[in-house]
């Protein structure tokens, strides 16, 4: 009888805490009142928001695609979003955004590679040309968030998915509390995104639901003024920055943490993650309870 309780609590609570961590399941529809685009949508319960808009099926050859996200930020408004194109943040191309601390480019977005779980291993990306346009209804920052709302060009390549899949590809989420080290700079070092209890994790993309026939008119949505910030990244490694925005206040934000991608140095893969710590501890603390009876403990 005691076991049986046993396994049925910690049952309960990691099935708790992994839907609190918003790992797991699938992108349902999503209207952005904001800009008007029909979204495929992943949220989590701290306020992370992704978005994905596909070309329509006769337009296969269409490499560009359209993301929206969506994250909190901390008491001095900093903080970054990310998304990853791979189930895992390591090796697939990733696109994070954060706030420039300028009035006239609110937000910064960047393609980027993870070749590691600590900070200083996520660089730019520089294998196949991208380039990031925002749509400027869609990007902005308040009081408590950051949106970014724009087109990838060039997005779908060999480092993100497949697009003719009629299922689901395998994205991965993460968002930080803490400050980038210089949030003016496109190329600027990521801060870590576990220090401050942040959440992160994996889910499905529905690529079926997630293509528009109204792509082409959210594409035109995009700001093409020569004033626009665009981040660009050219093949074999040449790199185009952004337009320099003025320097950032600074941001009296939490310590980040070091160089710990994932606390203290643990490298974890997302892969067995996605029930979230809070689930694999409590699963870890039933096995500790079952050795205590075990050996007459309790």
């Amino acid at each position: 009888m005691r076991s049986s309780t046993l396994l049925a609590t910690a049952a309960a609570l990691a099935s708790t805490v992994s839907a609190q961590s918003g790992s797991g399941g699938v992108t349902t529809q999503y209207a952005d009142a904001a800009t008007g685009i029909n979204f495929q949508s992943f949220t989590t319960p701290a306020g992370y928001r992704f978005g994905l808009v596909l070309p329509p099926a006769t337009d296969a050859s269409n490499k560009d695609l359209i993301i929206h996200l969506t994250s909190p930020l901390n008491s001095a408004g900093a903080g970054w979003a990310g998304i990853d194109f791979g189930r895992s943040m390591v090796g697939p191309l990733m696109l994070v955004a954060w706030p420039s601390g300028s009035t006239s480019n609110p937000v910064i977005m960047a393609p980027r590679v993870a070749r590691g779980y600590k900070p200083s291993d996520t660089t730019p990306y520089t294998t196949n040309a991208i380039t990031l346009t925002p749509i400027a209804k869609g990007t902005f920052v308040n009081s408590t968030h950051l949106s970014a709302t724009f087109v990838c060009s060039g997005c779908l390549n060999s480092d993100s998915f497949d697009p003719t899949t009629s299922g689901t590809a395998s994205f991965a989420y993460a968002y930080s509390l803490v400050a980038v080290a210089t949030p003016a700079d496109a190329n600027s070092r990521l801060s870590d995104h576990t220090s401050q209890g942040e959440g992160y994790g994996s889910f499905g993309a529905d690529l079926a639901s997630a293509r528009s026939a109204d792509f082409g008119a959210y594409v035109k949505l995009a700001q093409t003024a020569a004033t626009t910030t665009t981040t660009t990244t050219a093949g074999g490694g040449e790199e185009t920055r952004a337009p320099t925005a003025a320097p950032a206040p600074e941001a009296s934000a939490p310590a980040s943490g070091g160089e710990g991608g994932h606390g203290n140095g643990e490298v974890v893969d997302m892969e067995y993650r996605q029930m979230g710590p809070g689930a694999v501890a409590a699963l870890a603390l039933v096995g500790v309870l079952y050795l205590l009876q075990a050996l007459s403990v309790i």
